[in-house]
């Protein structure tokens, strides 16, 4: 996950997640625990933090190491709130005036 992006992540939300190795398979699981700091990604200048998760509906194919997409679920918001809040995240962290 992108570092600016993980102030929305709390222990115990939901996750959806898409296993490359079982690519029609969806499966659920909750945010066990969060890095306490994020990791260089060596193809981008863009910081990661890994997150951990618990599936709840673990098969045998599944197996400790597998990588694969996930969608956490931060809560709704409208549009423009979420505009918002990127915008002024860019504009604070590139100019730096508050």
């Amino acid at each position: 996950m992108e570092e600016q992006e993980v102030a929305n992540v709390k222990v115990g939300q939901e996750v959806l997640l898409k296993i490359r190795a079982l690519p029609f398979d969806t499966f659920h699981a909750k945010v066990t625990h969060i890095a306490p700091c994020a990791a260089k990604n060596e193809k981008d200048a863009q910081s990661t933090v890994t997150l951990c998760c618990r599936l709840e509906d673990a098969r045998a194919d599944v197996r400790p190491g597998l990588t694969g997409y996930a969608r956490i679920s931060c809560g709704g918001s409208m549009v423009g709130i979420v505009l918002t809040k990127r915008v002024m995240r860019h504009l604070g962290t590139e100019f730096f005036w508050w």
